[in-house]
């Protein structure tokens, strides 16, 4: 189940949230070259979302700063 979001911005939805006609051409496209499509039904245009990476926790223990008992 893939993810998408409108290609103006907005809000994430799986594929089986999507409109009816959006939903039915998502899952007819196999492959998807740039990871984007055109409903022809409504004409909305969907892509997937970008990656999240998770910031960097300036209080969480990095692996290499931990110190043995003396």
């Amino acid at each position: 189940m893939r993810l998408w979001i409108p290609a103006l911005g907005g809000e994430i939805s799986y594929e089986v949230d999507l409109p009816a006609c959006c939903a039915g051409t998502a899952r007819s496209i196999a492959v998807i070259e740039d990871e984007a499509f055109e409903c022809p039904s409504c004409g909305a245009m969907w892509r997937t979302p970008l990656p999240v990476e998770p910031e960097h926790d300036a209080f969480a223990e990095h692996p290499s700063e931990r110190r043995g008992a003396a």
